[in-house]
Formats: C-alpha cells, sequence, structure tokens
C-alpha cells in the first residue's frame, strides 16, 4: 500500500485565529509616515542628576540623555524584582484554588443518602426518664450536656462552705455517678453548679447537698428541672422534683429573690460569683491566645504560598452555579494579575538597563528638538526630549497589553504593505510605558461571560529604507522568528502519546516515519510547531493507511486532507 503525502509549505495556515502568521509569529498592525519621533519620558520615581543634551544637538543611537541618582537606580530594581517575586506568590496561590474549585462536585451531584430504620434499643428501669433525654430540637452547646464521675470542678472543697464548683448550660445535666460520688456514705460532699446562658451570662445555680442524697433512688438530674428561664431573661422556679438540689439565684436582674440558704452562709453568692469571673476570665484569655496563634499561621501560610482556603474536601459544598462564579471571578483575578506580571517584568528589564547604562539613552540617530526646563515643564506628550529624524520612514502601531513583553526596544521586525505585499525590515525604537488614551476596550476572560477592561499601548518602528507608499498607508508588523522552523497548522496532522507529538512525514528513504515535534501552542483547531519540522518537509494525514514503513506518494493538500482514504 502507499499513502499520499503533501508539501507542509503548502499546509501551514495563513493566519490562526490567536492572530499569529503561518511561521507562528504575531501580527501588528500600523501606518506608514516620513521620518521618525521619539520621546524620552524620565522614570518620574527617579532623581534626574543630570541631562546630557540641549536642543538642537545632533545625537547617535546608544547616546547618553539623562542620568539618574546611582543608589536609587539600584534600589528600583530591587523594587520591581520583588514585586514580579510578589505576583508570582499571588498568581501560584489562585492557580491553586483555580484547580481545586475546577475538581469540586457540586451539591447538584452529591449522592442520596438512604436513611436506615434505628433499631430499637430495649427499655431498661434505670434510663433517663422522657423528661430528662434531650429533644432533638436542643442546639449544639457551649457548655457540657453531662457532667460525670471525671468531670473537674474548678474549685471548691466539697465542704458546706466551701462547695465543689462547676460550671454548666442550661441544658447540662448531673450523671447518677457524680450523685452517687456527692452521696459517699462515710464524707457526703456539697457541689454548687453554675447554670449559664450560651452566651455565658450567669443564671443560676444549683446546689446539692450530698447528705440529702443518703437512701435516695436517684437517676441522671437535669439542673433545669423546675427552672423557667423566659425569652425577657426572666428566671421563675417552682420547688422541682427533688428536694436535694436547692436553687440560688445568681441574676439579680432577672426578677425573682433567692430563697434563704440556711447554713450555706450570706457570702456564698459573692464567692461563687468571683470564682466564675475568675474562670470565664480564664477562658476568655485561653481563646484569644489560640485566635491569636491560629490567624499567626494563617498569615504565615499566606506568605509562604504553601496552603490555600479551599480543600478537596469540599465536594458538595457548593452549588454548580457557585462554583460557576467562583472560577469566574478568580480567573478574571489572575488575568489583571498575569497583566501586572508582564507590567512588572518589563520593569524589571527597563530598570535594570537604566541602572546598567546609567539613565535614558537615543533609540535612534537624530536632531534634539525639544528639551524640558525641568520635570515640571515637560512636553504635551509627557516628554523631557524629543529625538526628531526627518529621513527616512516609520510606522506607528499599537500592541494590546496582553502583548506586553513580546516586543521591545532594538528588536527587529519585518513591515508589509497590506496591498503590494512588499516588505522591508524595520527596529523598534520606542513602546510607551502608558496606556493610550482612549484606547481600552472589554475583553472576555476565560470560558465565563466576564471582562475586563484592556488597554493598547503605542509603539514606533523605524524602517532600514524606504517604501513606495503613500503616509498613512496601512502596514503589518511582524517580529523576525529567531526559529525558523516555526509554523501553524492543522491540528489534526498532530497525534500524541504519553505526552509527546509527533506527524507522520517521508523520509529520506521515502518510507513514512513517525516524525517528533514540538508544540507550543493549540487554538481553535491549530496548533504552533516550534521543533521538529521544516517547510520542506512531506507529511501525511495521520490516520486511515498511515503507518511507519508504508510508501509514500507526493500528493496535494486537498487529496491529502480530503481524499486520505482514496488510494
Amino acid at each position: 500500500p502507499s499513502v499520499k503525502v503533501a508539501l507542509v509549505d503548502d499546509i501551514v495556515l495563513e493566519t490562526t485565529s490567536w492572530g499569529v502568521d503561518n511561521l507562528g509569529k504575531k501580527t501588528y498592525f500600523g501606518k506608514l509616515k516620513k521620518g521618525s519621533v521619539v520621546s524620552v519620558k524620565p522614570d518620574q520615581t527617579l532623581t534626574i542628576k543630570e541631562v546630557k543634551v540641549k536642543k538642537d544637538d545632533i545625537v547617535k543611537k546608544g547616546d547618553l540623555l539623562i542620568t539618574y541618582d546611582t543608589h536609587e537606580l539600584e534600589d528600583n530594581a530591587a523594587d520591581a524584582e520583588l514585586a514580579v517575586k510578589t505576583l508570582k506568590n499571588d498568581i501560584e496561590i489562585l492557580d491553586n484554588e483555580l484547580a481545586v474549585l475546577r475538581q469540586l462536585q457540586p451539591s447538584e451531584n452529591k449522592p442520596q443518602e438512604i436513611e436506615e430504620e434505628p433499631e430499637e434499643e430495649p427499655k431498661d428501669s434505670d434510663t433517663d426518664s422522657d423528661d430528662q433525654k434531650a429533644t432533638p430540637d436542643e442546639p449544639k452547646l457551649m457548655f457540657e450536656r453531662k457532667l460525670t464521675a471525671t468531670s473537674m470542678p474548678m474549685g471548691g472543697s466539697g465542704t458546706a462552705d466551701d462547695p465543689l464548683i462547676f460550671v454548666a448550660g442550661e441544658y447540662t445535666v448531673v450523671s447518677k455517678e457524680l450523685l452517687g460520688m456527692l452521696a459517699n456514705a462515710e464524707s457526703p460532699a456539697t457541689a454548687a453548679f453554675y447554670v449559664c446562658s450560651e452566651e455565658g451570662v450567669q443564671l443560676y445555680a444549683r446546689v446539692i447537698d450530698g447528705a440529702k442524697l443518703e437512701n435516695v433512688d436517684y437517676s441522671d438530674f437535669k439542673l433545669s428541672d423546675g427552672v423557667t428561664v423566659s425569652p425577657a431573661g426572666t428566671i421563675s422556679f417552682d420547688g422541682g422534683t427533688v428536694n436535694f438540689a436547692s436553687f440560688v439565684m445568681i441574676n439579680s436582674a432577672a426578677g425573682t429573690s433567692a430563697p434563704d440558704m440556711g447554713e450555706m452562709g450570706a457570702g456564698f453568692d459573692d464567692d461563687m460569683s468571683a470564682q466564675f469571673e475568675e474562670y470565664m476570665a480564664q477562658m476568655q484569655a485561653e481563646a484569644e491566645a489560640e485566635a491569636e496563634r491560629q490567624a499567626a499561621e494563617a498569615e504565615e501560610a499566606a506568605r509562604s504560598g504553601e496552603t490555600y482556603e479551599l480543600s478537596l474536601n469540599d465536594h458538595y459544598m457548593y452549588s454548580l452555579q457557585e462554583l460557576k462564579d467562583m472560577i469566574a471571578e478568580r480567573e478574571k483575578q489572575k488575568a489583571a494579575l498575569d497583566l501586572q506580571m508582564r507590567q512588572s517584568e518589563l520593569n524589571v528589564k527597563r530598570a535594570r538597563q537604566l541602572a546598567e547604562n546609567g539613565g535614558e539613552t537615543a533609540t535612534i540617530d537624530g536632531k534634539v528638538t525639544f528639551v524640558a526646563k525641568d520635570i515640571r515643564h515637560l512636553s504635551e506628550s509627557g516628554a523631557y526630549i524629543t529625538i526628531t529624524n526627518t529621513e527616512g520612514m516609520s510606522v506607528t502601531a499599537t500592541l494590546s497589553e496582553f502583548s506586553l513583553g513580546e516586543l521591545e526596544v532594538d528588536q527587529t521586525v519585518s513591515v508589509t504593505d497590506m496591498e503590494s505585499m512588499n516588505a522591508v525590515s524595520g527596529t523598534v525604537t520606542w513602546i510607551s510605558d502608558t496606556a493610550a488614551p482612549g484606547s481600552s476596550v472589554d475583553t472576555l476572560i476565560g470560558d465565563s461571560s466576564r471582562s475586563m477592561v484592556e488597554s493598547f499601548y503605542e509603539f514606533t518602528v523605524s524602517l532600514s529604507e524606504e517604501m513606495e507608499l503613500d503616509e498613512e498607508d496601512n502596514v503589518t508588523i511582524t517580529p523576525l522568528s529567531e526559529n525558523p522552523n516555526s509554523m501553524t497548522i492543522l491540528s489534526q496532522f498532530i497525534r500524541s502519546e504519553n505526552g509527546n507529538h509527533y506527524v507522520y512525514a517521508m523520509g529520506e528513504d521515502g518510507l513514512l516515519e513517525k516524525r517528533y515535534v514540538t508544540v507550543s501552542d493549540s487554538e481553535y483547531g491549530s496548533s504552533l510547531i516550534t521543533d521538529g519540522l521544516t517547510l520542506d518537509d512531506y507529511i501525511a494525514f495521520p490516520y486511515g493507511k498511515a503507518a511507519e514503513g508504508v510508501v509514500c506518494k507526493e500528493s496535494t493538500f486537498y487529496n491529502v486532507y480530503y481524499g486520505s482514504m482514496i488510494y
């Protein structure tokens, strides 16, 4: 069998959907004009040390025009590098969050849980009575639900004058085991249970005298037995169902008075309140210390970029729409950071160049046509110095801030007449560091419908020779590729295995071989190949009978692509 192959030069795409030509290079559009003008705008964060030229001076490319304070130049470069490092960390955190969000399952996909009927527990005469069982509507409590024999008192020796002190909540019960310990026949103990609201407000106390528990057939005791607390905070006590637990009013503003405590002494309330306040103050201090520790850990984690808030354990926590919104918001944030990163990287490059040169230098040969008196008297365009060359031709154009960094001063480009297709080489002589007025447009971000403002920056190209064009004619500007083997072809001609890309190309022996290539970008059915293939190679459509060792038959792109199954 044989397989048809086509010349790569006939297959490469003229223009891809993301604005690169058939060799994978970005194309910009501009207008031709006579001569060239460069505006030298000073860095206003630096102190100008000396202006080296005056009006009407003739300068050559590379001549020093303005010098800055040396120490400020070094600091400026260090600050620019720190800004890039910080942005890289912020972008990494957003990338981590986006990676998690894109893997999370929405709440709509949560599996339905089948509730099993609970097994009926056998009744026990020693179990809690119905009115002592916790109801399902009771809230999650700050205080312990049950005080047991292992619960530690916050103070007291257990005597009538110095009872054991426990802090409890409105729903707390005292276990029958703890009551049994208080009822010790040889040495009964007294305990005071300080009852508080969930907000920590002192309400009342129940004092259990262990001596009164002798011969009592007791079970777990609910501290709120006989006590009613209204929504307004009024507390009332109806005597309860037991006689071993006295009621003591603590909150004097509650609207009722405490009964006579007898041998407990008139000073009991004050001592108990003091102990409680000390205990609560200790708890508050411990909570604040823990909060400060957690905040310090979170701040350190944020600085290091090692952790982020979202986790793969967050499955089903967010709806599909919430996940989409969160992804869209982070995509927008990342796009903004990416633009800041591009600008910051340019700032680093410029700061290093300024430090190396000692200041601003001329980027073209020409005549100094303007020099400002000082930093407060710049030209209307913001220039401190203007250099004009009336000879030759130049092109003015704009590039998107998304393309910042893809063009540099002194870079060689190709300038092509859009009508005649005649081309000459040129050199980038100036790129504005501020967006052109009125150039901003809304640009979609990611896969969402959200947009952000995109700005455009002017740049100038000086031509190496004159073109036979009228001024203001339209031209295209294309950077000359450092890689002559870069090209864009249909993605259907490329296959992959184990993460590596390859095409089927004709070998020197005329047989089809697997040729590995480097793919740097793919979008909308087109792929940019930067290595492994030349325009003089022949490749096959990699399906049908295409296989290693098959005899190659030269044909056209049409027959190879559309007639790949006809031999």
